[in-house]
């Protein structure tokens, strides 16, 4: 099963909550519980297939250790699904990064536990602004992928493909850790609210679940995340009543969260 990053932002005007982990916009470097310390992420490979490029190059002065860069954005990651190293995580064995020159941006794909992420040099060479922009949509893009890897899948339902519940619940948690992480700006547009609603995926879906995790419960997200575990069949209205109790509406929600950006 493969993941593409659509490059779909949002506009929504909420303030979140200062989530555990965050990019700190002081050093450019991301942030998370020092819990997170001990975990063993998995070992990584990285292939730069066209070094010569423009994407290429900066890929490599990105990305001097990838290493050490994909286990602090995978630590990242997980203390934005997880409460805490002792919870379910959905293994990964190895982390296999290749940069290579195709029309897209990112992917995730795999099997088993070994994970690949493809970077897209043509996407990462077309990019503008300074250095710390593109250093911060490069690692925006690569959190949503990442959550891919880690995160924990809904059971009992048809797999992932295009509009339904398991391609939201995947796509909507994506955005919504790129979010929480600081690599989505609250000031982004949200198109068609009223007909797209929670399944309309990316960041869209994203943004709903942040709102949540800010109104309704500050670990809403996580237990979402856990919730693929002990609700089957599963759905985004059994995932929130998992969470928030089973008087919980997931379409009242909806137009709850919308009043509230009017």
């Amino acid at each position: 099963m493969k993941h593409r990053y659509l490059a779909t932002l949002v506009v929504a005007t909420i303030t979140l909550l200062a989530p555990a982990c965050s990019r700190d916009d002081d050093n450019l470097a991301p942030t998370y519980p020092a819990a997170w310390d001990a975990y063993a992420t998995p070992p990584v490979t990285s292939d730069n297939r066209d070094p010569t490029s423009e994407g290429g190059r900066r890929y490599a002065t990105l990305v001097p250790d990838p290493e050490a860069y994909f286990s602090t954005l995978s630590r990242l990651v997980l203390s934005t699904l997880y409460a805490s190293p002792s919870d379910t995580i959905n293994p990964v064995s190895a982390l296999n990064i290749i940069v290579r020159d195709y029309d897209g941006a990112a992917g995730k794909s795999g099997y088993g536990t070994v994970v690949q992420i493809d970077i897209s040099s043509r996407w990462l060479g077309k990019l503008t602004g300074t250095t710390d922009d593109i250093r911060r949509e490069l690692e925006g893009v690569l959190v949503h992928e990442l959550t891919h890897a880690y995160q924990l899948e809904p059971r009992g339902i048809p797999g992932y493909s295009q509009g339904n519940e398991f391609w939201a619940y995947i796509e909507g948690c994506a955005d919504a850790v790129r979010l929480l992480a600081g690599y989505l700006d609250a000031d982004d547009y949200l198109p068609d609210l009223e007909r797209k609603k929670y399944l309309a995926g990316y960041s869209i879906t994203g943004f709903f679940l942040a709102w949540l995790v800010q109104h309704k419960d500050p670990d809403f997200l996580r237990r979402f995340n856990q919730s693929t575990l002990h609700v089957t069949p599963w759905s985004f209205q059994g995932g929130v009543r998992h969470v928030l109790g089973p008087q919980s509406d997931i379409d009242q929600l909806w137009i709850e969260y919308q009043n509230s950006r009017k």
